[in-house]
């Protein structure tokens, strides 16, 4: 399409560039303007155009194709309102190639590509609520959970005081030194109660009352044996001579410097009984004027004359 531009078109008659039609002036000398075929070839193609972009055939004999066209061709393009504008991420999904258990995800702007989708997933993500998806995977529920089997959890520092799950390698570890054994529990589990009982008698001295603790003792038999009747920390009972014993330590004390405590029950007719710990032979010169050590202590009988006792009772106090 273009404006008229033969010689005698007006000119800038729609503004600049502009041109017009003028009907002439007879009393000026004003020829009208001259029509030429290139104005009337484009005026025909421009609406000629219009009209088979319609789909519609050129009539002669019809004066509304032009209408006609522009109604349908309005109508059409009021279709497309309300839809999708172009995006750059729907011409990336629109690049994938669909393939069977593939989900697409989004790897940087506006780049897609597809990873494996299992029937598991799908199952998985199809649940309406975390508690369906830990009922599905046969799992534990969050709150007040059940577990099976041996479960494991990380082991806290030996300072936790907190809301942290104590693992049996956290009370082992507090327990150290605190029983006989180094794995009591391993006893108490294949012992179960009476081991339990007995665990509270295998307890060696608490930290910080060390002194104020028996830190070995023993009830022994001096005339059948010496047989041990109960004790701890005692490993053995040697009867050195008649009514003599050495009582020894199943571990050594830290010092010398323990309490020896002795008690003894008399045989019939022996008279008044004394039990205490041996003399050392070279005294206090010695530097120790008794019969003891950091393994064990010496103890004997005596009344009037030295015999063997029925019930013999050594107590230690300290010596850690």
């Amino acid at each position: 399409m273009h404006r008229i531009d033969t010689a005698t078109a007006q000119q800038d008659k729609f503004g600049a560039g502009k041109n017009g039609f003028t009907g002439g002036n007879p009393q000026t000398g004003e020829l009208p303007t001259e029509l030429d075929e290139d104005f009337f070839d484009a005026v025909q193609e421009e609406i000629s155009r219009v009209i088979e972009a319609a789909n519609i055939q050129l009539d002669k004999d019809e004066y509304g194709q032009l209408l006609n066209a522009l109604n349908q061709l309005f109508a059409k393009s009021d279709s497309l309102n309300n839809k999708q504008n172009k995006s750059d991420n729907l011409t990336a999904f629109s690049d994938l190639t669909g393939t069977a258990d593939k989900l697409p995800y989004f790897t940087a702007a506006k780049a897609l590509t597809l990873t494996s989708l299992t029937s598991v997933g799908r199952s998985l993500i199809g649940q309406n609520s975390t508690n369906d998806m830990l009922t599905y995977l046969s799992a534990a529920p969050l709150a007040a959970p059940v577990f099976t089997g041996t479960p494991k959890a990380p082991t806290p520092a030996g300072t936790a005081n907190d809301a942290q799950i104590a693992t049996t390698a956290f009370v082992q570890a507090l327990l150290t030194g605190y029983l006989k054994s180094g794995n009591y529990f391993a006893e108490i589990s294949s012992q179960g109660s009476i081991a339990q009982a007995n665990s509270r008698a295998s307890l060696v001295a608490p930290k910080g009352i060390d002194k104020q603790m028996c830190t070995a003792w023993v009830n022994f038999d001096g005339v059948s044996g010496p047989i041990i009747r109960d004790s701890h920390n005692i490993s053995s009972v040697t009867r050195l001579q008649q009514g003599r014993y050495q009582i020894n330590f199943a571990t050594p004390m830290s010092n010398s410097t323990y309490l020896p405590l002795t008690g003894a029950a008399d045989q019939p007719g022996t008279g008044s009984l004394v039990f205490t710990v041996a003399l050392d032979s070279n005294g206090p010169a010695n530097g120790n004027p008794i019969k003891k050590d950091i393994n064990g202590v010496i103890v004997q009988s005596k009344a009037g004359a030295i015999y063997d006792v029925v019930q013999g009772y050594v107590a230690i106090l300290g010596g850690v």
